[in-house]
């Protein structure tokens, strides 16, 4: 395998190698995890890169041990998850999302790397030296040099495209977990207010009925325009006392209306492809309105 390759043909394997774990990474979370077709990834198009920079870290660190396939497996796998690991910690402090997770998973290390992921790691770098590269190889030097790289560039600027804008939404999903983790609290005020007034109707109507009735049996014998006057009294008090409740009531319905109205016009069909196409995603730093977000999608608001 030449280490002597121009630039085009590096990233022609690299373009390649992100479409192949599109490929395997989509069909395996569909099929065994999802049960739905799941494109996944950080990319809006059918590209891992995660797999691309594999590949490379692969042919590169292995090149000194490429004739031993178990040096093969064990420097391709060492390489590979050193490089998972330091994308998914990037990745987390950049965009306070993690997006994906081997908590779950025994042997892991801070929930971005894990022993069964080092694994196949060593797997694919022993299949990837000993069967897939040479072919995909010679497939990548059949093509002429030129159209190669006219090839190459036309990718590279739909893969620089497709990646700048799948940074920006994740930064602006960040934005927005930001603002819902504020506004919880603020939100969490506004519901206990509301059952708080719920319960003062509530009360007040007993209570207000309860002194009319209480003060009728007492004067029974004296229906006279004073406990008349007097009942009117009580009735007017509670109408006033529950219409004041009720216009509070609808002013912090609105309010909360305007928060859901807001935050769903954020939360952009981008960002709902970003959680989709990594439905394992999790935020420590803002778990609760990730998860709010998520039930937003299930009941497709």
């Amino acid at each position: 395998m030449p280490s002597g390759y121009s630039v085009s043909v590096w990233l022609m394997f690299f373009y390649i190698y992100c479409f192949f774990g599109w490929c395997i990474e989509s069909t395996y979370v569909s099929v065994f995890c999802e049960h739905r077709w799941v494109n996944r990834g950080f990319l809006t198009g059918p590209m891992l890169p995660l797999y691309g920079s594999g590949a490379l870290v692969i042919l590169l660190s292995t090149l000194p041990v490429r004739d031993n396939p178990a040096l093969t497996g064990l420097v391709g796998m060492a390489a590979s998850t050193l490089l998972e690991y330091v994308t998914g910690v990037t990745m987390e402090a950049v965009f306070k999302v993690r997006y994906w997770d081997y908590s779950k998973h025994r042997f892991n290390f801070q929930g971005h790397i894990c022993l069964s992921s080092s694994l196949a790691w060593g797997l694919l770098s022993v299949l990837l030296v000993e069967v897939v590269q040479k072919p995909v190889a010679e497939l990548v030097m059949m093509i002429d040099a030129s159209v190669r790289r006219l090839a190459v560039l036309g990718i590279s600027v739909v893969f620089t495209v497709d990646a700048t804008h799948s940074v920006i939404t994740a930064i602006d999903l960040k934005r927005l977990l930001a603002w819902l983790d504020g506004a919880r609290s603020e939100m969490e005020k506004i519901q206990a207010r509301m059952e708080a007034i719920e319960g003062q109707l509530a009360e007040e109507y007993h209570l207000r009925r309860d002194q009319l009735q209480e003060g009728l049996r007492a004067r029974r014998n004296e229906l006279t325009d004073g406990i008349r006057q007097r009942g009117g009294q009580l009735a007017d008090s509670v109408k006033a006392r529950q219409e004041q409740l009720q216009q509070e009531m609808e002013s912090l319905k609105e309010k909360q209306e305007l928060f859901r109205r807001w935050a769903a016009e954020r939360f952009s069909p981008d960002k709902r492809r970003l959680l989709r196409g990594n439905p394992d995603a999790l935020s420590h730093s803002y778990r609760e309105a990730l998860n709010h977000l998520r039930e937003w999608m299930k009941r497709g608001q």
